[in-house]
């Protein structure tokens, strides 16, 4: 995004460039080198070779332009501005974004942390209804309702890290690195 509107500052400075030339007159040089003969459109034809050379420098200006050629550098400085402005917002949005992503890539970091200790505490809950189960102090539906939500917490934090790489290489994308 940014490389684009910089690329577009680029091309208003070229315009402004090419607008201030056309101020300006154009001055050419020229050489030839031209090799004439035998002469066949005369009667009798004339059997001889001309080698003709000349250089020359020649000027141009348009009058036109000088009434002309300040309204279109005008409107060429003004696009540049307007260029300079879209980069400064597209780099703010930019800027944005990248504090947005990185602010996300923390709290996926607390959000891991919180489901790992979530599973932690669910595989401690696990085991103490094992342990009651086992000593036919506990239901079945205890049991399950314990595997249950040690699998859901585990799931919980296969989507934690997820989430965490998700934002890391969401990050890495507003960057431009990727």
């Amino acid at each position: 995004m940014l490389r684009q509107s910089r690329l577009g500052i680029d091309m208003a400075q070229q315009q402004v460039r090419m607008a201030k030339s056309e101020l300006l007159p154009k001055v050419m040089v020229f050489a030839t080198d031209n090799f004439s003969g035998p002469f066949t459109y005369d009667l009798p034809p004339v059997d001889n070779n001309f080698n003709i050379w000349y250089v020359g420098i020649g000027i141009k200006y348009s009058l036109s332009s000088l009434f002309k050629g300040n309204k279109t550098v005008r409107k060429a400085k003004a696009q540049l501005i307007e260029s300079n402005q879209s980069h400064a917002v597209a780099a703010e949005t930019v800027d944005n974004q990248m504090q947005q992503a990185y602010t996300l890539y923390r709290q996926s970091f607390v959000e891991l942390r919180t489901q790992m200790k979530s599973v932690e505490l669910a595989a401690q809950n696990y085991r103490v209804v094992n342990d009651r189960y086992m000593s036919q102090m506990a239901l079945i539906t205890d049991m399950i309702d314990a595997s249950n939500i040690k699998l859901n917490a585990e799931l919980e934090e296969v989507n934690a890290r997820i989430g965490t790489i998700y934002a890391y290489y969401n990050m890495k994308f507003i960057a431009g690195e990727i």
